[in-house]
């Protein structure tokens, strides 16, 4: 699988994936003024192992980008609770982006380095 970096992304973000060389979307960090943020975009087929690819590109956030925190900023049509605590994001306010709010969730470095032992 392959993922195209975000346009204003890190310039080392591309998110490792299961399979290289197939096209599955993009996503990666981009740097915004509270901290980097993480987007993830997965075309239809490859919902099933966002999880996956979403645990390694925090992993690598954390551990080759250095980050001691990750945000995602997520519309408030979708209902991600607990999708995004299973990585051990908190609720973190909200953030506007041009006239549009979103709900924000922060991740730290401590938090991640403690939760899913079995898997990093």
């Amino acid at each position: 699988m392959v993922l195209v970096p975000s346009p204003h992304g890190h310039p080392s973000d591309r998110v490792p994936t299961p399979h290289h060389g197939e096209f599955a979307g993009w996503g990666g960090f981009q740097a915004e003024e509270n901290g980097p943020d993480f987007g993830l975009v997965l075309l239809p087929r490859f919902w099933g192992q966002g999880e996956v690819i979403a645990g390694e590109a925090l992993q690598r956030g954390f551990t080759e980008l250095g980050f001691e925190q990750v945000l995602i900023a997520l519309p408030y049509t979708r209902r991600p609770d607990r999708a995004v605590a299973r990585f051990g994001f908190v609720p973190a306010g909200d953030v506007s982006y041009g006239d549009v709010a979103f709900r924000q969730y922060r991740l730290t470095k401590k938090a991640w380095s403690a939760g899913r032992p079995a898997t990093r």
